[in-house]
């Protein structure tokens, strides 16, 4: 299976990410922004395959991380009512 996404979709929705986050502060919010998608994007169009697997590593440790965390409550939870 092959899906395809264009640079500039992955790139708005970086910066669509980083401005929403309360992690990065207000005042440092555009420059950092601004500097994020840059960077992303020379990182992309120097070594696409790299990159793509690089996403997929996050979104894995992501992804695995929140099922923990959701599971981990819900153990808890069913620990709590035993």
């Amino acid at each position: 299976m092959n899906i395809e996404i264009s640079l500039d979709q992955v790139l708005q929705g970086v910066k669509n990410r980083l401005d929403s986050s309360s992690i990065v502060p207000d005042g440092f919010k555009e420059e950092f922004i601004e500097t994020t998608v840059v960077r992303v994007k020379e990182e992309a169009e120097k070594n696409p395959e790299r990159w793509a697997e690089a996403m997929a590593k996050d979104v894995a440790d992501v992804t695995a991380n929140k099922i923990l965390q959701q599971s981990g409550q819900l153990m808890a939870f069913l620990r709590m009512m035993h």
